[in-house]
């Protein structure tokens, strides 16, 4: 994997994590697949998931149509997954796992598992669609969040 390969899958997940965001239920159909194709690039294996809490609001909000739906699902799954983990400072979002940060080893199993495919399929040319303020917060993320800086360098040695 590259460095620009993790720095997009990580600027994915940031751009919709609640604690730098608005989240999902804020953002359109629309919205959600563009970054994805700048920022990841690859399909995601179809598989079988249903709404849950987190996306039936979504559903309802944005009037999502079936098909939206069935294109989005495991990108949704996996920015659901991803929110479940703190970032930086203590979060207020119930669902976190409040002991517990988002490493980069942890961003990669859950895009692979969420997604289906390998991380090496990501984009491969770096997307700097995220505000200056979500870049710094994650460089503070690799640099202060304990064993994130080890993990983050050896991802892109792996």
């Amino acid at each position: 994997m590259t460095k620009e390969q993790l720095d997009n899958l990580i600027g994915f997940a940031w751009n919709f994590h609640p604690s730098t965001s608005d989240g999902i239920l804020k953002s359109s159909p629309n919205y959600i697949r563009e970054k994805w194709d700048r920022f990841i690039g690859v399909k995601p294996i179809e598989r079988e998931i249903f709404p849950n809490y987190y996306t039936s609001g979504w559903l309802k909000t944005w009037k999502v149509s079936n098909e939206d739906f069935k294109d989005l699902k495991e990108i949704l799954q996996f920015l659901i997954e991803i929110s479940k983990y703190r970032l930086l400072s203590p979060d207020i979002f119930p669902t976190h796992k409040l002991d517990e940060f988002l490493s980069p080893s942890q961003t990669i199993s859950i895009f692979e598992r969420e997604i289906g495919v390998g991380v090496e399929q990501i984009n491969k040319i770096k997307y700097n669609g995220n505000h200056i303020i979500i870049q710094n917060k994650i460089q503070e993320w690799i640099e202060l969040v304990p064993g994130n800086k080890r993990d983050y360098k050896l991802n892109i040695l792996v």
